[in-house]
């Protein structure tokens, strides 16, 4: 009505088509000023949850303000040209005349938009609980060794690895500490690697690119990992600290020893060919780097001054592990009163190799969270705008005898359409993308079909929640005003 008596009163489409998007425009520009003020209240709140550490400094740089400018004059192009264009074209006297009927236009369209929320919402949903459920694998996954109360330290120096058994001394006489060993690497750290001579299946030697890393004799009883056959390196005898080396499964495969592993010569120094050490014992493989790799082919040295130190720990509650880890700082005070104490557990080391996957996480939940209030914003203004153009279809159906269930079911079911359509293409690029995400993992879960379901019944559940308000407000309106409806 407004444009035909624009038209009428001399305004030009071009001059509608102005009005507008200058409109549009500006609504974009108002919405942009009021989410720079929820940034600077939520941007604390945001560092904490994501770990981060972002300035509101930024919101003022040359790339932000750039984007911002480009986002309102895309958002508000795009999002005020359909009015523009197709309302400015209305005929002056079609308008005034009434003859234009009400909510014409394609009704594809808004429901082909409705649907595109509802892939998106199902692909954030579903991508979400697949993200979840990989981290929890994460958690939980059988690592080889038993990653539970293991503290870890390093010491700096070789003047501080030679005082390794003064500290091991100490910290044992705490009864809550089981067993102290030392590696020269953490856990989940990596390792060195060295061109050695390893003797083949066929009894020859070659030389191979070789993982490695020295351990002390209590290492392995520490982490508790396991024997697969042989033994651990033992002070009983007095030549495994010249003679002896371990290795892993992955190894033996590696080399096709098989079953014959015991025995088996790898050569440590090049200065003297002719001195050899023997395999004593296969260890079972256990997780050295994060769960993005396999299992690396490793070897085992023993020694006694290395600069990481592992303690195992029975707390009984937190405030036990709080008086536990104050001991151990105390103790290191004692024997390195200049060096800082820093110390991590194995457990939480080895999460830490999965940060950027946790914070992943959170920010698809965050991204969900959004989505479906957008669909819910979506459906409700789709509902309302079915609900009013239906308003005398209604009434006379409620004249004709039909029931409220009747009537509810009618303006429902085409959404819960809608949401099956959009359910098929969420589905398939939920499984796509969350596969070779999945893939960037050596070990990973299984994929989790049930979470698509759930996907699928909270974005119904949530549609028919949105829609049966104005379904309901429709059905039981009276159907005398709904006829006098003009």
């Amino acid at each position: 009505m407004e444009v035909g008596i624009r038209k009428v009163l001399g305004s030009e489409r071009r001059q509608l088509i102005g009005q507008f998007l200058s409109e549009s425009i500006l609504f974009t520009l108002i919405s942009l000023l009021l989410s720079f003020i929820l940034v600077h209240l939520t941007l604390p709140l945001f560092n904490s949850a994501f770990e981060l550490n972002l300035t509101a400094d930024l919101l003022w740089s040359k790339q932000v303000m750039w984007g911002a400018l480009r986002i309102i004059l895309l958002t508000g192009v795009l999002g005020g040209s359909y009015p523009a264009f197709y309302l400015s074209g209305f005929e002056p006297i079609k308008v005034l005349k009434g003859t234009l009927a009400k909510g014409t236009g394609n009704p594809n369209l808004r429901r082909g938009l409705v649907t595109i929320q509802f892939v998106i919402t199902i692909f954030m949903l579903v991508g979400t609980g697949i993200i979840y459920d990989q981290m929890n694998f994460l958690r939980n996954k059988e690592l080889g060794f038993d990653k539970e109360h293991v503290m870890t330290f390093k010491l700096e120096d070789r003047n501080s690895m030679d005082k390794f058994p003064i500290i091991e001394e100490k910290l044992l006489q705490n009864p809550k500490i089981s067993s102290v060993a030392s590696a020269s690497t953490t856990l989940g750290g990596g390792f060195s690697k060295n061109v050695l001579s390893v003797e083949r299946s066929d009894e020859t030697m070659e030389e191979y690119g070789v993982n490695m890393y020295t351990v002390d004799y209590d290492f392995f009883p520490t982490l508790g990992v396991e024997f697969k056959e042989g033994r651990n390196f033992s002070l009983e005898f007095g030549t495994d600290t010249t003679e002896a080396i371990l290795v892993n499964e992955a190894f033996v495969e590696r080399m096709g020893w098989g079953n014959n592993s015991i025995g088996r010569k790898i050569q440590l120094s090049r200065r003297d060919s002719g001195t050899f050490s023997k395999v004593i014992g296969v260890v079972k493989d256990f997780q050295q780097q994060s769960l993005y790799e396999p299992i690396a082919p490793l070897i085992f040295i023993p020694d006694s001054r290395n600069d990481v130190v592992h303690a195992r720990i029975n707390p009984q509650n937190k405030e036990d592990l709080s008086q536990f880890i104050a001991f151990v700082e105390q103790t290191w005070r004692e024997v390195f009163p200049n060096a800082p104490f820093e110390f991590d557990f194995v457990d939480a080391s080895f999460m830490d190799l999965y940060k950027a996957d946790e914070i992943r996480a959170k920010i698809f939940t965050l991204f969900s969270v959004i989505m479906v209030l957008i669909a819910c914003l979506g459906l409700l203004g789709l509902a309302s705008f079915t609900a009013e153009q239906r308003t005398k279809e209604i009434g006379v159906r409620r004249v004709m005898g039909a029931e409220t269930s009747d009537i509810i079911f009618l303006l429902t079911r085409n959404f819960a359409l809608l949401v099956g359509l959009g359910t098929i293409p969420a589905f398939i690029g939920a499984w796509y993308f969350m596969t070779k995400w999945l893939d960037t993992f050596e070990f990973h879960t299984t994929m989790n079909y049930w979470l698509y379901g759930l996907a699928f019944f909270m974005v119904l559940v949530m549609t028919m929640l949105t829609t049966g308000y104005f379904a309901m407000q429709a059905a039981v309106r009276n159907p005398v005003d709904s006829l006098k409806v003009q």
